[in-house]
């Protein structure tokens, strides 16, 4: 029997080389998975986007300073997460709903996702899902209140910015065209 021929022998690899390889099969395996996720129903592929857009978050809120809070006042964060962050943000509220714009379109680079950046994932509008789970989740980590949460239009919608509305109380007034 003949021996195999190896074309990739990496027992001449320094450990540099071998920690690139490791890591770019590891991306390689995890754009995977994301596509995978795309795949699925859209119930379980809301589950795997909570998810991750907690982890976003959390990580977004230690950066912040926000990963102690609890039970801030909406006003607080609001003016704090005005202030926060790479890209420019114009939140307002209006009674019980906020306003929320990522200014995402003054940095030039799109879509503000990580995933997209490190080209793990393409900047669709379904991974808008994603974003609007964040923003729901750092309002409600936050303040301990439950909100609604609706992506209004996005850069990966065709808008300049990402606009999303959140409602701090059911309201019978929506955009939204899943329901």
């Amino acid at each position: 029997m003949k021996e195999p021929k190896y074309t990739w022998d990496m027992s001449a690899a320094s450990p540099e080389e071998i920690q690139e390889v490791i890591h770019e099969e590891g991306m390689r395996i995890f754009r995977g998975v994301l596509q995978g996720i795309f795949k699925l129903d859209a119930e379980a592929r809301e589950i795997v986007l909570k998810e991750m857009a907690k982890n976003c978050a959390e990580f977004c809120m230690e950066k912040f300073k926000l990963d102690d809070e609890k039970d801030m006042d909406i006003d607080t964060l609001i003016s704090k997460m005005n202030m926060a962050g790479p890209e420019r943000r114009e939140i307002k509220r209006v009674g019980d709903t906020i306003f929320w714009e990522a200014c995402v379109g003054d940095l030039g680079m799109g879509c503000a996702c990580v995933l997209v950046h490190l080209g793990l994932v393409e900047p669709t509008p379904e991974l808008c899902k994603c974003s609007t789970n964040w923003v729901k989740y750092i309002v409600e980590k936050t303040t301990g209140r439950q909100v609604e949460a609706e992506l209004v239009d996005s850069v990966n919608t065709g808008a300049k910015h990402c606009h999303y509305r959140l409602h701090l109380a059911p309201s019978i007034y929506t955009s939204k065209t899943d329901q």
